[in-house]
């Protein structure tokens, strides 16, 4: 490999950057980044840049970057990916040559589909954050789209500030199959006894803009008037370069095993793409997950450096609710069922197995240096592929360190 070319600066493109020079790497990297920012930290949009107002931590310093001979090309649009030439086409229709190129492209947020969608907020990147930041205030009456990860954690930093926060939900039930009901119903009763409102099994009809405000008509014909409207329903991967450059899509970006796609001489990491997950019988998933983004960057640099390295992590992920924090880890969708281990400190982590009673998922919700421990054994346990007896995890005289070492 001579050089490599990087579309997207965010957590996996910038990182994958970085990891290269950690390796002695001393070949050409280029860098291309759409946002006007240096590199920066996506989790706190969603937390302290709208509680605090402050500015995210920076993945890289512009200055590091230059240290690190790294060419950053910032606020700037790749149009093209010539395959057959090894070119890309920048937005202001300048070429340049790649040899091996990384997609590191992201998500961008779902958009509502109702009419007067285009009232809704989204947050996704730091102009969003900071709009919506500019928008919060006390006595402000917030109405959220989607109780997911991201919904619940803007209700969180909106009451924070003093806002009125009503959640509204078309699924029966919050967090849907990222956790266990009883998890979820957790995470309801804290946000409830912090004042915010959620409502579940209500289907949305339009929104309508007023004078002052907005009115989220329900299709049960009931109207719900607030200050701001902001939909938090998920992501979607950006494919549109990897698609008009003919590269296989299967829920993003399609790759191997060792993070290559359907041209040899392109990779794709990150919230884009969708991989076969040794863990989970191989089937193709795609994670839209801080660590799993870190994980693929620092594997497809491996494997663009001749190793030949599978990506298999167990996925983990952490949400700030409140005071408390909600971590999963592993695939909870994968569970046929949830074993709880209840401790004598009132936590409970349920345990998810699946049919051949290997442990697949396990979740928890309470003070941060509690929840993490539990957490933390299970992924070891995950990624031994161990069978469970459900007797012993239930047990909460037997440790969980002498089920791995069994």
């Amino acid at each position: 490999m001579e050089s490599l070319t990087i579309i997207g600066a965010g957590e996996a493109g910038t990182r994958a950057a970085l990891h290269l020079r950690e390796r002695s790497w001393d070949g050409e990297i280029v860098l291309i980044g759409q946002e006007p920012h240096t590199p920066y930290e996506r989790p706190p949009l969603s937390k302290s840049v709208l509680t605090e107002g402050v500015s995210p931590p920076l993945l890289s310093s512009a200055e590091q970057l230059r240290e690190l001979q790294i060419k950053f090309l910032q606020g700037c649009q790749v149009a093209e990916i010539d395959r057959q030439s090894h070119r890309l086409r920048l937005q202001n229709d300048e070429w340049f040559p790649y040899d091996k190129l990384l997609l590191a492209t992201g998500a961008s947020a779902r958009r509502l589909t109702c009419t007067g969608s285009e009232h809704a907020l989204v947050l996704r990147n730091l102009d969003e954050a900071l709009a919506l930041r500019s928008l919060l205030a006390p006595g402000k009456h917030l109405i959220l789209i989607g109780a997911g990860f991201i919904g619940l954690e803007l209700a969180v930093s909106a009451q924070k500030v003093g806002c009125e926060v009503t959640v509204l939900e078309m699924a029966p039930r919050i967090l849907g199959r990222a956790v266990p009901s009883e998890v979820a119903e957790a995470v309801a009763s804290e946000h409830k006894q912090q004042g915010v409102k959620i409502r579940c099994d209500v289907q949305l009809d339009h929104i309508q803009a007023l004078k002052s405000g907005y009115t989220v008509k329900l299709k049960n014909g009931e109207a719900i008037t607030g200050d701001l409207v902001v939909a938090g329903i998920g992501a979607v991967p950006e494919i549109a370069l990897a698609e008009a450059a003919s590269l296989d899509i299967e829920n993003g970006v399609s790759v191997n095993a060792f993070l290559q796609t359907s041209d040899p001489d392109i990779y794709a990491v990150g919230d884009c793409c969708s991989f076969p997950h040794p863990l989970y019988e191989k089937q193709r998933i795609r994670l839209e997950m801080w660590r799993c983004a870190r994980d693929q960057a620092e594997c497809a640099v491996q494997n663009l450096l001749g190793e030949t390295k599978e990506f298999g992590a167990v996925p983990w992920f952490w949400s700030d609710q409140f005071e408390l924090s909600l971590q999963v880890v592993g695939l909870p969708s994968f569970a046929k069922r949830a074993i709880p281990r209840t401790r004598p400190d009132g936590v409970t982590i349920y345990f998810g197995l699946n049919d051949q009673e290997q442990l697949v998922s396990a979740a928890g919700i309470g003070a941060v240096n509690i929840v993490a421990k539990d957490i933390r054994l299970a992924e070891m346990l995950i990624a031994a592929q161990k069978t469970m007896n459900p007797a012993e995890l239930t047990d909460t005289n037997l440790n969980l360190k002498k089920l791995l070492k069994n």
